[in-house]
């Protein structure tokens, strides 16, 4: 038991000093996934208009819907990290308290890859919490 007291508090320092590269990136590979996804439309379309090779318009559809189930993946994951982040900055007594309106941003940013009009609230809003919270320490 002796152990795992002097472990915990090792990996939450670890998590805490991580956490902002973390959220930086990503949510930018978030925001470059629909292009990708769009990418593989686009092939998948043009290989079916065509008549190329089916499985150049298998391969476009695969990579769209794995690309686009990935940006909402990785901005879910981004945005339980956000509000690890936030709690953790709330319960130090820090010259700054970030809201919880903070993780509106980051839910935006999970829906980005469906809703590309999402991503306009959201990156300014997650840079302005990461800005705020480098800052402040």
């Amino acid at each position: 038991m002796k152990r795992l007291a002097t472990v915990t508090p090792t990996v939450t320092s670890l998590f805490d000093s991580a956490s902002p590269y973390a959220i930086a990136g990503l949510g930018t590979v978030v925001t470059v996934t629909p292009l990708i996804a769009q990418y593989g439309s686009v092939a998948s379309i043009k290989a079916t208009e065509t008549d190329l090779n089916l499985g150049v318009a298998l391969a476009g559809f695969i990579l769209s819907i794995l690309f686009l189930y990935l940006g909402i993946a990785l901005g879910l994951v981004m945005t339980v990290i956000l509000t690890y982040d936030l709690v953790r900055r709330r319960a130090d007594a820090s010259s700054w308290s970030p809201t919880y309106a903070f993780v509106l941003g980051g839910l935006c940013h999970a829906v980005g890859p469906f809703l590309w009009y999402a991503f306009v609230p959201s990156v300014p809003v997650v840079t302005y919490y990461l800005l705020k919270r480098q800052q402040a320490l």
